[in-house]
């Protein structure tokens, strides 16, 4: 602080304790909603602050402001961008970026950053995009990361330093944002590129600051991930906007890249951990190239098909937190609650989808593109699968309430309609021959679509057309093809020592609480889970595990050391504690609660199995974000799984275990690979089922089919 001239010091106490004064009062008026009075006390704080060169007063004067100014905004917008600018005029550059505080440590003036930024926001709203690009120019500016022209750089700690490069990202984003809607398109693209560049180095910035923490851990656990939500899902937006330039700029092949840049970075880290077992390399930010997709397709001889949900209107995300995860709030106060939000409702998150991008890569690498408009659809998308599941009477297999379907008519309209949205589009493009293999990789909320049930206009399902299993990206599909492959030989050569699987149904369940704070419930028994295992493992010539046996040791002493695991049992999409998103539920014992949760997966020794069934309630679900579905499925990926068969709900008990009799039997009698016995199996349980898609869809393969 510089006294100033003249003062004494008591007088210079006095204007001291006036500051303080005005902010405690401005306070206090925000709390009693009378914001323009607190407007008016803290500019009075700050220009007092300012007089005394006072920092940090000033600072912390801005950022009650934009509080009062949030609040006013919303009864009197333009009130509130009026203050705005006034208050910015009265400030120089130099007290709008950085401060400089103790041992020549610098900071962000995050409070000055966000009322230009928010300044910004005021011109879109009113679609004044060159006053808005204006401002974030100037924010731009702001973010940079301050040089002394001495020579010597300030010391910039790693919280401060992530603090300003998320800032700068952000800031490029809405601004190469702007660019878009003024026509500079190739500004935008080299705008959102540069943003895309900072939020994937934040990416794993922070990734390695957590993992200094770990000891003993294989490959960092979804917690993480989790923990760092709001980067990737920052990245994953930014990638979208880059994605919609790009297609204006006819670059629909570059658009596909970018769609796959940002796709299951984290899995594609680990899995590429998992094969090299060298530090960590990173793959997952390495650029991606249009040949290394086709190549994909080439080498698996698979007809690919690419979904990108594209928004188009700018996310109001300036707002930031001070917590320990150094990341910015996305609408929920603590990563934790976020994941606690259910999947479809994720969408009241976004901006409201505009398009839906298809790309389709043949066997013979050919690339070609669709745009679907989503803004002609009647109701959301979200709404159409919300739809699609109740029109089919989908239930989870806990549940005590089943839900009936609507009717075979409206069944097919639900089940039509994702067909002409989803496939009509590219149905010229999809191969003839039932026996060739279609993988899809969906995007956000249509993970949660059931392909194989989608009906043509003649009420034929799509898996009597086509062979299909589901990927997380294309890029993850070269990793688990070399894990396959790994995988297999390691069984060769412990052949004598592998059993042929694991199988467990119906543990002795475990107690939980699904709510925070209530009494744990055993959960309860799951009778045709252990009927089903029992039919499983007759199969096989194996015994399974139930009851009091199926305990988390017995299950871990057993799982390294079979070809594939079966489990039926419950799967819950909790969080647990610090172990990340999702468990699976074993018999409790004395030493363990009875829970294998994803981190408890993530973190296994290898496996020599090449194929998990999750024979569970929605555990092809999880929580739904811009890199990818965290949850069950991925963590037995990252555990060195290359392909993983899940539910995207609980089908009747008895077709069940008919279906999975089925699929293990064309896979050992008929020696068909997982996506074609998948294919023959539900088609054997549609003949018994045929008007009732609940009791055989359900079932989907994630990863390698082969």
């Amino acid at each position: 602080m510089i006294p100033l001239p003249g003062l004494t010091q008591p007088q210079q106490n006095q204007i001291n304790a006036e500051t303080d004064r005005l902010l405690k009062q401005g306070l206090q008026q925000i709390a009693l909603q009378q914001f323009e009075p607190a407007i008016q006390s803290l500019k009075q704080a700050m220009q007092i602050s300012q007089q005394l060169g006072d920092r940090k007063s000033t600072i912390l004067a801005l950022k009650h402001l934009n509080t009062a100014l949030d609040n006013l905004e919303k009864s009197s917008p333009q009130q509130a961008k009026e203050q705005r600018e006034q208050i910015l005029s009265t400030l120089s550059t130099n007290e709008l970026a950085v401060f400089q505080g103790l041992n020549n440590e610098f900071d962000l003036n995050l409070a000055g950053w966000q009322m230009i930024m928010d300044l910004g926001d005021d011109h879109v709203k009113s679609g004044n995009y060159t006053a808005a690009s204006e401002q974030y120019k100037k924010a731009g500016v702001i973010a940079e990361f301050p040089t002394e022209e001495t020579g010597i750089a300030p010391l910039i700690i790693p919280k401060q330093e992530r603090g300003i490069l998320i800032a700068q990202a952000r800031t490029l984003t809405k601004l190469g944002w702007t660019l878009g809607n003024l026509g500079d398109l190739p500004g935008a693209e080299k705008t959102l590129r540069a943003s895309g560049e900072i939020w994937s180095e934040l990416w794993h910035k922070t990734q390695r600051d957590d993992q200094k923490q770990q000891l003993d851990v294989i490959s960092g656990s979804d917690a993480i991930r989790l923990k760092i939500f709001d980067i990737g899902e920052q990245q994953a937006l930014t990638y979208t906007y880059l994605q919609s330039i790009l297609v204006k700029l006819k670059q629909q092949n570059q658009a596909l890249a970018a769609s796959e840049q940002v796709r299951t970075t984290a899995l594609i880290d680990d899995l590429g951990f998992r094969l090299s077992r060298l530090p960590r390399q990173e793959l997952g930010s390495k650029p991606v190239t249009l040949k290394e997709l086709q190549q994909v397709a080439r080498l698996q001889n698979t007809t690919l098909v690419e979904y990108s949900i594209i928004y188009e209107d700018i996310v109001d995300n300036n707002r930031y937190r001070d917590d320990d995860t150094d990341a910015f709030s996305s609408g929920a106060s603590t990563a934790k609650q976020f994941i606690q939000i259910q999947e479809l409702s994720l969408e009241s998150l976004l901006p409201k989808p505009t398009k839906l991008f298809i790309w389709v890569i043949q066997p013979t690498g050919k690339v070609d593109f669709r745009a679907v408009d989503l803004k002609l659809l009647k109701k959301p998308l979200a709404q159409m699968l919300i739809d699609s599941r109740e029109a089919m009477g989908v239930r989870g297999r806990s549940s005590s309430i089943s839900i009936e379907p609507i009717d075979d008519k409206q069944q097919l309209t639900q089940l039509h309609q994702l067909y002409q949205l989803l496939i009509q589009p590219i149905a010229e493009l999809l191969p003839r021959d039932a026996q060739n293999k279609v993988i899809f990789i969906p995007h956000r909320s249509l993970t949660l679509v059931p392909f194989a049930a989608l009906q043509d206009e003649h009420g034929k399902y799509l898996i009597e057309k086509n062979t299909i299993s589901i990927a997380p990206s294309i890029r993850s599909l070269s990793l688990t093809h070399q894990l396959r492959q790994r995988v297999r030989e390691r069984q060769n050569e412990l052949h004598d020592f592998i059993k042929p699987a694991l199988v467990v149904g119906n543990p002795t369940m475990p107690e939980f609480a699904s709510v925070q704070g209530q009494k744990p419930e055993r959960l309860p028994n799951l009778l045709g889970a252990e009927q089903e295992a029992q039919a499983v493992a007759s199969f096989l010539k194996v015994e399974a595990l139930t009851g009091d046996k199926a305990t988390v040791a017995a299950v871990n002493y057993l799982i390294t050391g079979v070809r594939l695991i079966h489990l039926a049992t419950h799967g819950l999409l909790e969080v647990f504690s610090d172990d990340g998103l999702g468990a699976i539920a074993l018999a409790p014992s004395a030493n363990n609660s009875g829970f294998m949760t994803t981190s408890d997966i993530q973190n296994m020794p290898e496996m020599f199995a090449d194929l998990v069934v999750l024979s569970a309630c929605d555990t092809a679900r999880g929580q739904i974000t811009g890199e990818g579905i965290i949850g069950l499925s991925r963590a037995f990926m990252t555990a060195g799984i290359p392909s993983v068969l899940v539910s995207l709900w609980a089908v009747n008990d008895v077709s069940t275990a008919e279906l999975m009799i089925e699929f293990y039997r064309n896979m050992q009698e008929r020696q068909l690979n997982k996506a074609q016995a998948l294919r023959q199996a539900m088609l054997t349980t549609m003949q018994k089922y045929p008007k009732n898609p609940k009791k055989w869809a359900a079932f989907t393969l994630i990863g390698e089919s082969e």
